[in-house]
């Protein structure tokens, strides 16, 4: 298995969905939430997915309550 570094800005320039002022961590957890409410079935989305998901893991410390999923999904 190979490990990777990445960055993220943490800077708020990013607009969400919701309209919101977001930094790339933020946008990266919208994406998540996405497509974890979409269930994919295509094995390139599976694989974003689980990348994604490994940046979450370590921006929302699992301690923490996890990834969050707002109610509205």
């Amino acid at each position: 298995m190979k490990e990777y570094t990445i960055q993220l800005n943490e800077e708020k320039t990013l607009i969400a969905s919701d309209g919101t002022a977001v930094n790339e961590a933020g946008l990266v957890l919208q994406i998540w939430q996405d497509l974890n409410k979409m269930k994919p079935t295509h094995q390139e989305d599976i694989l974003i997915k689980k990348i994604l998901e490994q940046i979450l893991e370590k921006e929302f410390n699992k301690e923490e309550g996890g990834i969050p999923m707002p109610d509205y999904y």
